[in-house]
C-alpha cells in the first residue's frame, strides 16, 4: 500500500477482480480507516464494478425514473443500468463540463435504505482526454474536526445544517446534523459543503457563511487536500461520511466518462 497523505488516502496495487464476499470485513475496515483508496490499471465491465460495489454492501438503484433513467444511464437494455451512474461530459451524463464546488454527497442528498444510508461511492474511469487532466480532489473531515480551535468546535457541536439542492432533483432541500460521529471509532467529522450549503437551523445565512468559511480556511489546508489527475482504469472508493469532494471543470470537447456506484 501507498499513502495518499499522511493521515488519509491509500493506493493499492491489486486487480478488484479477485475481491470476493469473504474480503467484505478487510475492504470496509480499509475505507473506514483510509476514507479514500485508489487502485490503477483496472479493466472492468459494467457488471464487475457493479459486483465489486456489491461486496461492501447494498447498492442502490432507482425504482421510480429519477436521474439514472432521465439522463444518468447506459444504454437503456444494460443489465446494470440501474446500478451506475454515467457521470460524463458527452452523451448524456450527469454533471456535464462545468465546476463541481466541494461538497459531501452523504450530506445532501437524503438517501436511505431500509439498513440507514448509503455513504460510500466508486468512481471508475472510462475514459479521459488526451488535452486535459481532469482532477478530483477530496479533504478529510476526521482531520478538520480534530484540528480546528476548541472555541470553534464547541460553536458548532450542535448546529444543524441545511443543504439544499442547485438542481432539479426530486428533493429540494436536506437538513443534516452538522457533526457525525463514526458508530465504531466514535471519531467525529463534519458535514461541511459549499455548493449545497444553504444555512444552520435557526442561524442567519450571514452568521451561518462565517462560520462555513472559517472552517473551510483549514478543511483544504495542502495537507488535507488528496487531488487525483483521472487515468483510464482508476478507481476510487471514497467515504462520503468522513470526506467531501469537489471536480475541476472540463475545458476539452473530448469526452470524459466515469461510471459511478453508490453503496453502504
Amino acid at each position: 500500500m501507498e499513502k495518499l497523505k499522511d493521515h488519509f488516502g491509500i493506493k493499492i496495487a491489486t486487480d478488484v477482480r479477485d475481491y470476493t464476499i469473504k474480503d467484505r470485513n478487510y475492504l470496509v475496515e480499509l475505507i473506514r480507516e483510509h476514507k479514500v483508496i485508489l487502485w490503477t490499471k483496472q479493466v472492468l465491465s459494467a457488471h464487475e464494478l457493479v459486483l465489486f460495489s456489491e461486496i461492501f454492501g447494498e447498492t442502490w438503484h432507482n425504482h421510480d425514473g429519477g436521474i439514472l433513467s432521465k439522463n444518468g444511464e447506459l444504454l437503456a437494455t444494460h443489465h446494470e443500468t440501474n446500478k451506475i451512474t454515467r457521470v460524463s461530459n458527452m452523451n448524456n451524463g450527469v454533471l456535464g463540463s462545468g465546476v463541481v464546488g466541494w461538497h459531501s454527497d452523504i450530506s445532501h442528498k437524503p438517501w436511505t435504505t431500509a439498513g440507514g444510508t448509503l455513504p460510500c461511492r466508486a468512481l471508475y474511469c472510462v475514459k479521459t482526454p488526451s488535452d486535459q487532466k481532469i482532477c478530483t480532489s477530496w479533504f478529510d473531515q476526521q482531520w478538520l474536526y480534530d484540528n480546528i480551535s476548541e472555541h470553534l468546535r464547541i460553536k458548532i457541536e450542535k448546529l444543524v445544517v441545511r443543504f439544499k439542492s442547485v438542481y432539479p432533483v426530486g428533493w429540494e432541500d436536506n437538513t443534516v446534523p452538522f457533526i457525525l460521529r463514526d458508530p465504531v471509532s466514535g471519531r467525529k467529522s463534519i458535514s461541511l459543503s459549499k455548493i449545497f450549503f444553504e444555512n444552520f437551523v435557526g442561524m442567519s445565512k450571514d452568521e451561518s457563511q462565517n462560520i462555513n468559511d472559517e472552517l473551510f480556511a483549514t478543511a483544504v489546508l495542502e495537507e488535507n487536500v488528496i487531488r487525483h489527475e483521472w487515468s483510464e482504469g482508476d478507481l476510487i472508493i471514497c467515504n462520503n461520511y468522513t470526506t467531501a469532494h469537489k471536480r475541476d471543470g472540463i475545458q476539452s470537447k473530448q469526452e470524459r466518462t466515469l461510471w459511478r456506484t453508490t453503496f453502504q
